[in-house]
């Protein structure tokens, strides 16, 4: 089955274009957790994500289908400024990580799942360069 791409956003890394995701989210605050309970649709909104490996700093250049008026990358605390024109919003990346970027609000957020790469990759056997 093919993979619908998000319709909020086009991310690019060092200048590749990275497939976007997107995935029914909670829209509240706060959850409820019990056996059984599943959250009505109404409660739920679409985020969308990407994920891609790296080893240094990349830049991300993101398109929203909307203007961005505000825009925050999260966390906070890695001091990342994106810069905005138009519809477009370009930021560096220093090091892998998980992170959320908010355009003109907290809804309908992007998350980018910057991984380290895989080391000590298994071979078609299952080994991991243990056994001669």
């Amino acid at each position: 089955m093919e993979e619908i791409p998000a319709a909020d956003f086009v991310v690019t890394v060092d200048g590749q274009p990275v497939f976007t995701h997107q995935a029914r989210v909670s829209a509240c605050p706060l959850n409820q957790v019990w056996p059984g309970y599943q959250r009505p649709l109404d409660q739920t909104e679409v985020a969308s994500f990407s994920s891609w490996d790296m080893a240094g700093p990349v830049e991300v250049g993101i398109v929203h289908t909307r203007p961005v008026h505000e825009a925050r990358v999260r966390p906070r605390s890695c001091g990342i400024v994106p810069a905005a024109e138009g519809n477009t919003l370009r930021f560096t990346l220093p090091r892998p990580g998980q992170f959320t970027v908010e355009l003109n609000g907290t809804h309908r957020a992007l998350h980018l799942f910057a991984n380290p790469p895989e080391e000590n990759i298994p071979d078609e056997h299952g080994f991991r360069g243990l056994h001669g």
